[in-house]
């Protein structure tokens, strides 16, 4: 189980991450890693963003610090707020909460959620019983102080902190942070970009580089300054994993499909899948080294497997290409300009091309590649080793991974990661 020493290294200020879930766990050495399926923890929900000290507090001790009951007041009982203000007993925030797994009645790994106040800890357990889930630990700061410095002798009555002249504590300064992504992340990136900067100002200098995610893996290899790598695929982000380029375990961000978008003014007379392989249709696919030219190809397969298209569907597609692409929006941008007549990318590209079509770039109409033979594309994220903005890092993943980041790339065609109800 986690004591104080756990916790000497988790003090600093953090991020506003209200909306978000509390996701992080840590063991008794201080290492801290996020697990995604504890955000479904019920009383998970980050509410309370304390400004003086920079912590954020989960929905089930913030119910518990303002709730309501028979109180003492005036040489009468009554019904008001038990701790007013909310930090009188506890004192405010001064760790992010943290899940871990302790032994309890002698039940081992049992899952607990820890949070440490001033004057006070507070601990949940989801599966105790529900008048015994939240329970506050006299082991604050003041109490150690009073315990061991003081010989047992009374210790002066605290005052609570003034909200306009806050205790000072370690804060969060001003902050970069530079995202490594899939090109097909583009859009979605960039607005959950401006709703993060927006709800955390002291990430000033926010910078994204959207490439095919096997290009980013080589730029990271030779000393790219990137905080966080966003892959399109499982075998990028193991390929870094195995470069010793990852901190921590990659999580799954989202999901995609693919689709065969053509020009406009569809040149090669489209109408269906078979329509591909006709002789003289000029065809752009993204290299099989970039993860939608590797899916790409897995359709084709599947097409070529069954009766209806034939063995030797695929070689007839194939023998139609004449780009092979280092990312997704490079094929894109060859249909819209109408350089060829087909070409195969994410659906969420295809949405994105016909919602800001400028210049020489045009709409695209797109022919549906069926669910038995489409492929679903799986995305990764993670923080990178040796970042120079570990925190922020962590809190642009944790914001995607909230309600309200997977609703902004819900909103350009993403699908919710498997995890994700």
């Amino acid at each position: 189980a986690p004591t104080y020493a756990t916790f000497t290294g988790l003090m600093q200020g953090a991020l506003n991450l209200t909306g978000q879930k509390a996701v992080t766990t840590v063991d008794r050495s201080g290492k801290t890693r996020d697990d995604a399926s504890l955000g479904s923890t019920f009383g998970a929900e980050l509410v309370h963003f304390e400004k003086s000290t920079q912590h954020n507090i989960p929905d089930i001790f913030w119910e518990f610090l303002n709730a309501s009951g028979t109180v003492y007041e005036n040489g009468k009982q009554t019904q008001g707020q038990i701790s007013n203000p909310w930090y009188y007993a506890s004192g405010l925030p001064i760790t992010e909460p943290y899940w871990t797994h302790v032994k309890i009645a002698g039940q081992a790994n049992t899952l607990v959620m820890i949070q440490l106040y001033e004057r006070r800890v507070l601990t949940y357990v989801p599966s105790a019983q529900f008048e015994f889930r939240v329970q506050v630990g006299n082991i604050g700061r003041h109490y150690y102080d009073w315990r061991y410095n003081n010989a047992g002798k009374p210790v002066p009555t605290a005052t609570p902190p003034s909200r306009t002249t806050p205790t000072p504590r370690p804060t969060l300064g001003p902050t970069g942070l530079s995202v490594f992504a899939a090109s097909s992340l583009t859009e979605a990136f960039t607005e959950a970009g401006q709703q993060f900067k927006a709800a955390n100002p002291n990430v000033t200098d926010l910078r994204f580089n959207f490439q095919g995610s096997q290009a980013l893996v080589a730029q990271i290899q030779q000393g790219a300054p990137a905080d966080v790598f966003a892959s399109a695929d499982k075998t990028n982000m193991d390929n870094a994993v195995q470069a010793g380029l990852i901190e921590g375990s990659p999580m799954e961000l989202l999901r995609n499909k693919l689709v065969v978008v053509l020009p406009n003014e569809n040149f090669g007379s489209i109408a269906t899948l078979k329509d591909l392989a006709k002789p003289g249709i000029k065809l752009s696919l993204a290299d099989p080294a970039v993860p939608v030219g590797k899916y790409s190809l897995a359709v084709l397969d599947k097409l070529a497997a069954d009766p209806a298209y034939g063995e030797g569907f695929k070689k007839a597609v194939l023998d139609n290409v004449v780009s092979r692409e280092d990312n997704v929006r490079q094929v894109l941008t060859r249909v819209q300009l109408g350089e060829v007549d087909a070409g195969i990318v994410y659906v969420t590209d295809a949405t994105a091309a016909n919602a800001t079509t400028t210049g020489g770039t045009q709409p695209v109409k797109t022919l549906a590649i069926p669910d038995k033979y489409n492929v679903i594309a799986v995305y990764y994220i993670a923080t990178v080793k040796g970042a120079t903005h570990p925190q922020a890092a962590q809190a642009w993943i944790n914001y995607l991974l909230s309600p309200g980041g997977q609703n902004i790339l819900a909103k350009y065609g993403f699908a919710h990661p498997a995890n994700t109800p």
